[in-house]
């Protein structure tokens, strides 16, 4: 199903009903939404392109288009898993998707996200 949208001779996709009064704790839209995406999103080489063409030009990435990572096992979007070594970035000295990290990053997004310099607010002066 991966990708089956992009494939040229793929005309659509039709999900021909969905009762929200009848799928009360929104499995049945989750599974939708999930099939849309899967159905939609590029290959590896499209992906690529596409960043090659509006990406920033700061150094040659490595030839894999990552999708997910858990603690310190990254996945393409091929399915094939990794140990990621890449360990002087902070994302990964961490781990990926580290529950503690993720609820603290949430709770943090729910209340404020990004604000420019030209602001002030009042989580920057605890972290100087």
């Amino acid at each position: 199903m991966r990708g089956a949208l992009r494939e040229c001779n793929c005309v659509g996709l039709e999900i021909t009903e969905h009762n929200p009064a009848a799928d009360p704790d929104g499995r049945t839209a989750r599974l939708i939404l999930d099939l849309l995406d899967a159905a939609s999103v590029p290959d590896s080489g499209t992906l690529r392109r596409w960043e090659a063409d509006f990406g920033a030009k700061n150094y040659a990435p490595l030839s894999v288009v990552l999708h997910e990572g858990h603690g310190y096992w990254v996945t393409d979007v091929e399915g094939r898993r990794y140990l990621d070594l890449m360990s002087a970035y902070s994302a990964t000295s961490f781990g990926h998707a580290h529950p503690r990290l993720v609820a603290a990053l949430a709770g943090q997004a729910s209340r404020l996200a990004v604000t420019s310099r030209a602001c002030a607010n009042d989580r920057l002066p605890l972290l100087l």
